[in-house]
């Protein structure tokens, strides 16, 4: 018998406090605000662009070869950016944002290139592009446990940027 009172107690218990969980008060992570540049222009356009810069003095297969890599840059890019998955104006982007104005206090021509978003993916991943984009997963960030580690790897990524590693690897 009195195993069967303390089951019950248990449950409600269990079963007061659970509904002490709103599960219906949340705010979902939701782009705000003006759309970026970088989600209205046409890859098509970006591409064009970006061909005219070409060093046409190197040899015809490192051109065509850049030409390629451009290509398919830009049109990976545009997917992602138009996935739905990407977030801006947001309160992790902000702050993300904000972390990288003051890494980037002393360099503010460096900064006006470069543009962070997040991605709503449990990956814990973060990349560049060669274009200034920068991107952080949703599950890196829950990984990060102070800004001190935001910043390292902003750092990171904005290095792999300046030196243009992912072009010339």
């Amino acid at each position: 018998m009195l195993k069967l009172i303390v089951i019950t107690m248990l449950f409600f218990f269990q079963l007061y406090f659970g509904l002490c969980q709103r599960l219906d008060n949340f705010k979902p992570l939701q782009s705000q605000g003006k759309i970026p540049n970088d989600f209205i222009q046409l890859s098509s356009e970006k591409y064009f662009n970006e061909e005219q810069k070409i060093d046409k003095s190197e040899s015809s297969l490192r051109v065509m070869l850049r030409k390629k890599y451009l290509l398919q840059s830009n049109f990976y890019i545009e997917y992602l950016l138009n996935s739905g998955f990407i977030l801006f104006n947001d309160t992790l982007s902000n702050y993300i944002n904000g972390v990288a104005d003051n890494l980037l206090k002393n360099q503010p021509e460096l900064r006006k290139q470069l543009r962070f978003y997040t991605i709503k993916s449990p990956e814990v991943n973060a990349f560049a592009t060669n274009k200034g984009i920068i991107f952080i997963t949703v599950g890196l960030l829950s990984q990060i446990q102070s800004e001190a580690q935001l910043a390292w790897i902003l750092s990171h990524e904005i290095i792999h940027y300046k030196y243009k590693h992912n072009i010339e690897s």
